[in-house]
């Protein structure tokens, strides 16, 4: 199998990232029902953030677990958001009428907090 188009490669390492951050959060569900060794919620987490976290809040809904568990509940929303606004970054800044609206709002804003900014005295 040849990756040379990047973004069929994208896709095959998202599919790969969902269905192992998917199979992590089952394999971990039922470790915790059989009382035996469980998955680190670190490495729930770095699954999630590394692609899989459609796959991670689908099983997490799915099968109903760590749906309380505080404060990995809102760190996987927190990566949630986070992919969320990447994605929003990209599609924005692939289409150039976009791109130059997001950059001049993104000067208005920068020219704001300036202006809000106080300006030091000189020192005599």
């Amino acid at each position: 199998m040849h990756f040379t188009d990047p973004a069929a490669a994208a896709v095959y390492f998202l599919i790969f990232a969902n269905l192992g951050a998917f199979l992590l959060f089952w394999h971990d569900k039922r470790a915790a029902r059989l009382q035996r060794w469980r998955v680190p919620e670190r490495l729930l987490l770095f699954w999630a953030f590394m692609g899989g976290i459609l796959g991670a809040k689908t099983a997490q809904h799915r099968l109903r677990h760590k749906t309380r568990k505080e404060p990995f509940r809102t760190i996987l929303n927190r990566i949630l958001i986070l992919h969320a606004l990447v994605v929003a970054a990209a599609m924005i800044l692939s289409v150039p009428a976009l791109r130059n609206a997001a950059a001049d709002l993104l000067l208005i804003v920068l020219a704001t907090i300036a202006s809000a900014l106080p300006i030091p005295e000189a020192q005599p």
